[in-house]
């Protein structure tokens, strides 16, 4: 299994769709004003969140491997939608290497996070435990997080 891959979601919410929970809010890029032909060109659109999306590590305990071949990684993925589409969070991003895995979220609410991790971990933990006849955790702790409020965080994920 290839360790590196990235894979990016796309979010096909639409502004409005959510009652006032929607998390994202148009913004327009800028763009220097010129004489040439490009300057009558419409101003490109961007969606940008409200506030910062956190990343979420999560660990395999003494850094061992929480993916052992592709159908964990399918395994993962589908416990992680139907945790996403329970706790009303989008996901960005999904890194998952050999022994830990990369989300970037967005909640739509306060508790958004914390019980997608839950609901995926009662999920995954007993699979991996079942397939593989082993016992125990499979997760180093709780799971870590930390807002993406710069570029560079966002390349640091």
């Amino acid at each position: 299994m290839n360790a590196s891959r990235l894979f990016v979601v796309a979010d096909n919410r639409t502004k409005g769709s959510a009652k006032g929970s929607e998390p994202f809010v148009d913004a327009t890029l800028l763009r220097k004003q010129s004489t040439d032909a490009l300057s009558d060109a419409p101003q490109a659109k961007i969606l940008r969140p409200r506030c910062p999306p956190p990343q979420v590590v999560q660990r395999g305990n003494n850094r061992q491997p929480i993916f052992f071949d592709d159908f964990d990684n399918r395994v993962y993925l589908d416990g992680l939608k139907e945790a996403l589409e329970r706790w009303l969070c989008r996901i960005h991003a999904y890194v998952p290497m050999t022994n830990h895995v990369h989300l970037l979220l967005t909640p739509d609410n306060s508790q958004g996070v914390s019980r997608t991790m839950q609901y995926l971990g009662r999920r995954y933990v007993p699979y991996i435990n079942d397939t593989y006849q082993r016992s125990g955790t499979l997760w180093e702790g709780r799971f870590k997080s930390s807002l993406v409020q710069t570029e560079a965080d966002l390349l640091t994920c």
